[in-house]
């Protein structure tokens, strides 16, 4: 089903099945891990190189096999739930399935670990971010100015960003 807990994040609830998100996170943890900058997660970056200061992409790395499985399941999300296809366009899946237009970011995250407040390019990414919750349940916080707004997402959801969580 498809909620919107703040007015610009829609969060689709069990988009993966338990045994989907265990194979998906065992296929994640046998890919190539390097250090986010300051050097405080993993990660795994596929997909086109984004040079935030020149707001250029160039060059990229292909996605690994399971990115196929995340596509088909993003197909049939917005087979099942129609509204998601404002979210999820034409355009964009066909951008997702091209790794010189888009960008496939792994961040594994352990308790203590934070993603700092930050805006992503506007040049260099879409309107809408997609992101998965494997294997706990987490809050993402925004916040403008004083105001701050936790946001639950569940193990296994879909959550997307766009309109004001993006650049506010």
């Amino acid at each position: 089903m498809l909620s919107t807990t703040v007015e610009v994040q829609p969060l689709v609830r069990d988009f993966l099945r338990p045994e989907e998100e265990t194979s998906l996170a065992e296929k994640i943890h046998t890919g190539t891990w390097g250090q986010n900058r300051s050097k405080t997660r993993r990660i795994q970056t596929y997909g086109a190189y984004h040079n935030s200061a020149h707001r250029t992409t160039s060059g990229c790395t292909e996605y690994p096999e399971y990115s196929e499985d995340v596509l088909v399941m993003l197909e049939e999300l917005r087979e099942d739930i129609p509204e998601t296809r404002e979210y999820i366009t034409d355009e964009a899946m066909g951008k997702l399935q091209d790794p010189l237009q888009s960008e496939l970011f792994v961040n594994e995250y352990v308790a203590g670990n934070d993603l700092y407040s930050h805006h992503d390019n506007r040049t260099t990414y879409d309107e809408c971010i997609n992101g998965v919750s494997l294997l706990s349940d987490v809050e993402m916080e925004f916040s403008q100015g004083k105001k701050h707004i936790l946001i639950p997402i569940p193990r296994r959801s879909l959550y997307l960003m766009t309109g004001k969580s993006r650049y506010v």
